[in-house]
């Protein structure tokens, strides 16, 4: 009695043998069945067993794998498309470390800035020092204006 094995399938294992590059050794543990099973299989020579449940195990087997790599594609990290996205929480602290760096000058409010910084969305104008005009070092200013002693 002739066995009919599925061709498809039975590509599907060369390939991922190929693809793998792994022996049919160290392949059949992987995919649950006897190296010697395999072997057979691939040969189309698979005469002391049940065609069907071997294939079974097979098809289970490159579902599985194909579950895994499905996932594992889901698990990557974010990438961003862009290196630097600007948020106001970002943008406050460039600002904090700039005027750190360049004193006044750096403030988007400063005369001297760059116009773009001073206009841009959520930024304070002109005119709407949230300070009231205070600036650090001012004995009036509130506490994170003020320096300490000693640290001018």
């Amino acid at each position: 009695m002739s066995k009919e094995y599925n061709s498809a399938l039975q590509a599907r294992v060369e390939q991922f043998l190929k693809e793998k590059n792994i022996s049919q050794a160290k392949a059949a543990p992987l995919m649950g069945i006897s190296q010697t099973a395999l072997s057979q299989y691939r040969r189309s020579m698979y005469d002391n067993g049940d065609i069907f449940a071997l294939e079974s195990k097979l098809e289970e087997f490159f579902r599985t794998q194909e579950e895994q790599e499905a996932s594992t594609e889901k698990a990557l990290p974010y990438r961003p498309t862009q290196d630097y996205i600007p948020t106001s929480i970002s943008e406050d602290v460039y600002n904090a470390k700039r005027i750190e760096a360049h004193g006044e000058k750096g403030h988007p409010d400063h005369p001297a800035a760059p116009s773009a910084r001073a206009g841009a969305a959520g930024r304070h104008r002109r005119g709407s020092d949230p300070h009231g005009g205070r600036r650090a070092g001012d004995p009036e200013a509130p506490p994170h204006l003020q320096y300490l002693p000693g640290h001018l």
